[in-house]
């Protein structure tokens, strides 16, 4: 029987069922998003200071990411999502019990701790449980969960904030994050090798040496640097100027920006399972390169001012193009990590991901205040386009081909 997410082998169902916690974690995220700028103005502070909240988040998670890896090599993967979602929990509650700013800070700080350890730990799952044949496959799986969670928890994080305050969604992420916790637990079977790998190099060879020898694989780089840019548009374009461009050059208001929003994220979680499936049939640049060229080719629309439909076609490309290439990335990550180092592979690979998403907002707000914000979308079509050249023209192609077919030059395994 062919292997593969729509034959329900048992594979798949694992990968289903880690799912379902994946999408009750970022269900918790998707909650908090409407209501999370209003929630700390409650005390009093300026918008600068709700940036830097919203920054907090990701940049605990970009500092966690690392020793995550080494905890899901050394403890398990089933242990740290378990942490990954109480940890969640608690900086949910905390969040809504806050009574300052400051508290408030650091209580998200607390649940983008959480949010780092179960989703490297996720990752480094479904990479222990498939095969290079089925991997961008079950990588499409885990990532529709992932976005799934986030696309719904917005509309019930708006009902309850206007039924309840605006501290009950922050409750809800606890729910929701300790419903996790529990379906982690009583559904989710550990998943790392017996040989326990990971933890055994991990004691052979430091961490930082670890680090340095992914660092000079060229292949490794190349495709952080994908991840990179991907993020880099997700936080600095996507997050940051979409909603200032349609409003300021289309008049477009908050519930039209939800509808454009929306259409985003309903064109990655359609396109996943295709980016999953050509890079399993075809190889992962196969469906990396395509899709990082539809992510430029929307910043390209977005960078020449024109017609609301070219503005709605350059937005809708973008989740198109992150679509095709995001499981792909993953798995190629997967495919190139050395026998030991799946963990810390994933790990460091989701941390510069996470750089971009830090740095892409900051950035490009610098350069839109400079210079304007066409500047600032030809910045990042410029760098989105260097870097899906540099990967297209020089990564060799990850996925195992039967004898005779591989490529010359792959990765150093």
């Amino acid at each position: 029987m062919k292997v593969g997410p729509g034959s329900f082998d048992p594979t798949f169902l694992r990968v289903l069922g880690l799912g379902v916690a994946t999408a009750l974690m970022t269900l918790s995220h998707g909650i908090v998003s409407p209501v999370l700028p209003l929630y700390a103005q409650g005390f009093g502070v300026s918008l600068s200071l709700v940036g830097l909240l919203v920054a907090g988040f990701g940049i605990a998670r970009l500092l966690a990411n690392l020793p995550a890896g080494v905890l899901a090599g050394q403890l398990g993967r089933r242990r740290v999502l378990f942490l990954g979602a109480l940890i969640s929990t608690l900086g949910g509650i905390l969040s809504g019990l806050a009574g300052s700013f400051e508290h408030l800070v650091g209580a998200r700080m607390l649940s983008g701790v959480g949010s780092a350890l179960f989703i490297t730990s996720a990752l480094t799952y479904v990479a222990d449980v498939s095969t290079p044949a089925t991997r961008g496959r079950y990588m499409s799986v885990y990532q529709s969960c992932f976005l799934l969670g986030i696309t719904l928890g917005p509309i019930p994080g708006g009902f309850l904030a206007d039924f309840l305050g605006l501290r009950a969604p922050f409750f809800a992420i606890g729910l929701a994050s300790s419903a996790a916790a529990l379906w982690v637990f009583l559904y989710v079977p550990e998943s790392r090798p017996p040989s326990a790998a990971d933890g055994r190099v991990a004691g052979a060879e430091s961490r930082a040496g670890s680090i340095t020898r992914l660092l000079r694989n060229r292949n490794f780089v190349l495709v952080g640097l994908i991840a990179f840019g991907v993020f880099f548009t997700r936080g600095g374009v996507q997050q940051t100027l979409l909603p200032v461009v349609g409003r300021d050059r289309f008049g477009l208001n908050p519930a039209q920006l939800g509808i454009l929003f929306g259409a985003i994220a309903a064109m990655n979680l359609l396109t996943i399972p295709v980016g999953g499936l050509i890079s399993d049939r075809l190889g992962r640049k196969a469906s990396i390169v395509p899709g990082s060229l539809l992510d430029t080719v929307g910043l390209f629309l977005l960078s020449i001012e024109g017609s609301p439909v070219q503005f709605w076609a350059g937005s809708l490309l973008l989740g198109l193009g992150s679509g095709l290439s995001g499981p792909a990335s993953a798995a190629y990550v997967s495919d190139i990590a050395a026998s030991g180092l799946l963990s810390l592979a994933l790990a460091l690979y989701r941390t510069l991901a996470d750089v971009g998403l830090v740095a892409g907002p900051p950035l490009l707000g610098v350069i839109s205040d400079l210079v304007g914000v066409d500047a600032a979308l030809l910045a990042a079509l410029v760098f989105r386009g260097l870097g899906t050249a540099a990967f297209g023209l020089l990564a060799v192609e990850s996925l195992r081909r039967p004898a005779g077919k591989r490529p010359t030059g792959e990765a150093e395994k």
